[in-house]
Order: structure tokens, then sequence, then C-alpha cells
């Protein structure tokens, strides 16, 4: 049990896949199409894990205030990059008996925590002995329920930093739906959010103002098989532009339909046939500040024109945004070699290391290490092409420096 609580702060991670138009690790396509490309690019993070706990009403006071103690830690363990966001939700009333939710979403999975809560505790953002014994005090008054981990398997695109987000994160509500399906049904309800329930809730971002995003996860693994689900849908939203009844129906009616004979090509007739389902929804407790997380830090600081300069007089332009990158190749009389198009990019923090992703119009990705030091940016020349390793210098780096 100590040890369950004490990897709250560790999210277990999945390898990602490149699109579903260019699976192979070794082999491109002629063409993926641009919108494809850039939904993978946005993909907000690889894996999440949950925590379900239940606290007696007469605790739950001191249960808030001993993790407000460990808030601090869990902000500087998102600011290293060990995971993107902690956050703790309240459940509302329901038949699965949990009142508390612990989430943790990240890219990787951090396995020694040694060196960085070393780190924390030399800082004196917690001594040693409060963190053991804030713990201790904790595991006194929970009951662990069951937890589970998450590949993110679709989701619709929205704007991080885009004004939905509210200034009081106490406004957000999360509404968790637990899909548990047959082992053969399963690849079925997962065609089925692929092909129609994402293109739904994508539509509905557009009609509904307090929509900020929706997510669909595969189960990869879970302790106490907390209700039974094997697949998972999260659904954030804002309390105070929440629409009323009226207007949510109207909304829905104008949201795609499941089409007609949809089922006439499974081994079910209905919805209700191909799984089962139950829902819960959570309010906001407790949050890390996810503007200061590593990985829009780094998002932060790369937005901009750089240059990288060869020792023969050529050089490299690269003009970046939150979301693509457009390079064009220099000679050394500045005429243009080549000009590409932006190509969108991803970045993804692992064991605290930022690597940067670049997906090209015929299928082939190249991933990279990347850090930002003193006003430069340093990319190591050994990268996975393809997801094969590159046969390069891993003491090399393109070194650019930042055009004002």
């Amino acid at each position: 049990m100590k040890q369950l609580f004490y990897v709250l702060t560790v999210l277990a991670a999945l390898p990602i896949h490149w699109t579903k138009a260019a699976e192979s690790t070794t082999g491109v396509t002629e063409h993926v199409p641009l919108d494809l490309r850039a939904k993978t690019a946005k993909k907000p993070y690889n894996t999440a894990r949950y925590w379900q706990l239940s606290v007696a009403p007469e605790n739950e006071g001191d249960f808030i205030n001993l993790f407000e103690k460990l808030m601090p830690v869990f902000q500087k363990e998102v600011e290293l990059g060990q995971y993107h966001w902690w956050a703790m939700f309240k459940a509302h009333e329901n038949e699965l008996g949990a009142n508390y939710l612990v989430s943790v979403g990240s890219d990787s999975i951090y396995i020694n925590n040694s060196e960085p809560f070393q780190k924390l505790w030399r800082d004196n953002i917690i001594t040693r002995e409060e963190w053991v014994q804030t713990w201790s005090s904790i595991l006194d008054i929970v009951k662990f329920q069951g937890s589970f981990v998450v590949s993110l398997n679709d989701y619709i695109l929205n704007d991080l930093d885009e004004p939905r987000w509210p200034v009081d994160m106490k406004k957000i509500l999360l509404t968790v739906g637990y899909i548990t399906t047959a082992e053969e049904n399963e690849m079925h309800m997962i065609k089925m959010i692929e092909d129609f329930w994402c293109e739904r809730y994508q539509k509905r971002f557009e009609l509904d103002g307090s929509l900020i995003g929706w997510n669909a996860l595969k189960v990869e693994g879970n302790e106490k098989a907390f209700a039974n689900a094997n697949l998972i849908t999260t659904m954030v939203q804002r309390t105070d532009r929440l629409p009323t009844e009226l207007q949510l129906n109207e909304i829905n009616s104008s949201l795609p339909k499941i089409p007609n004979g949809y089922f006439d090509q499974l081994p079910v007739k209905n919805l209700n046939e191909l799984r089962e389902f139950k829902q819960v929804k959570y309010d906001l407790v407790l949050v890390t500040d996810g503007s200061k997380s590593m990985k829009n830090k780094f998002l932060n600081e790369i937005t901009g024109t750089w240059v990288h300069r060869n020792k023969d007089g050529s050089y490299r332009k690269k003009v970046m945004t939150r979301n693509t990158e457009q390079t064009t190749f220099f000679d050394k009389n500045n005429a243009i070699v080549e000009k590409r198009d932006p190509w969108p990019y991803r970045v993804e923090v692992i064991h605290g290391q930022p690597r940067f992703t670049v997906y090209s119009p015929n299928g082939s990705t190249w991933n990279a290490a990347v850090n930002l030091i003193n006003g430069q940016w340093f990319e190591q020349h050994r990268a996975k092409f393809n997801g094969v390793w590159t046969a390069t210098d891993p003491k090399v780096y393109w070194t650019y420096d930042k055009e004002d």
C-alpha cells in the first residue's frame, strides 16, 4: 500500500505510435495528409494513471490539508519534467464507491525517483521527515479502492492556450466514462470511438463553450480492477459555462448520429450489447500549474526563428510556432537551396529530457533529444529516424541561435 502511494508521483508509460497511415518503423508512405500529421503532433500526453480512493466524511478536511502540504513537491516535479500534471478530484455521488480520484499524466515512466527527491529535499521544499510523516498520516485515513494505467487512444483537438481554460481551475468538471466490453468486442468499440465518437465530440467542441477536452483511453493495466473497465473516456468542462438542459438537447441534435446499418457488420445489434457503461462526475480539488511544466516552458521558449551555421558558411533557418517547424536551407552565398512547407512537430518529455519529433509529408519521423541552454538550441545528431537509431556520434549537436 505504501509503495503504491509513493508512486502517486510516477507515471507508467507505453510507447507512442505514429499515425495509422505510417505505423511501420522502417517504411514510409507516399504522403500523409497535413491534418493527420497535425493531430498526431498535438497529442497532449501518452499515458495517465488514476488512483481511486475513499475517505470518510469526517477525515476529508485533514485529507485535503495533507495533500496541500505535498503540492509544492508535485509542482516541482512537473517543472522538472517527471510528469505533466498531478490533480485530485472529488467524486459526485456514485455507485462505484470511491469518493476521490488522483490523476497523473505524462509521456513516460520515471522509474528512479531517488535523485529528484533528494534535490527537492536539498531545495528545502520539504524535508525527508515531513515527506514520510505526511504520507503516513494520509495512509491512516484513506482506503485504496483501485488504480489503472491508461494509454491515450484518441482525443479531440483543442488549443492549450485557448481562453476556455478558466483562471480559477476549481471551475473544472471532469466526467469519466468507464466502458467494459467483452474481449472479442474491444476492437469494435475502439473502432467505433475512432469512426464516430471522437468526431461527435470534436463537433460538440465547436458548439459547446463549456467543453475543454475529450479523450478516449485504453486500460493497459489495473490493480483491484476498479469498475472492471477496459476503456475510459474523460471529458473536461468549465462549470461556469455548462449549457442548460435545453441548450444541451439542441447541441446533441446537431451532432453526428450513428450511421444507419453501422451494427450490421458487428456481432452485436446495438451499443448496449457492445459495452457496459458507467459514468462518474468529479470536481477539481487540487492541481499543479501546467503552464510551468517543462513541456510548456520548452514550447514557449522554442517559438521564434532559429539559425544553425555550418563551417563552410551554409546555414539552415527554422521558423517555429508551438505546432509547426518550417526549415529553409541556404548555401554560403545566402541562396535558398530548399524551403520546406511547415511540418508539424511534437515535444515529449522522456525521463525529464525533452525530445523533438517532426512528422514529414512522406510519413517519416525524426525524433531527437533537444535542449535549450543559455539561449541556444541544441539538437542531437544521433536520433531515431522512423523509429530506428541513426549511426551518428551522440556527442555531436546542431547548435541554433535565436534571431530577434
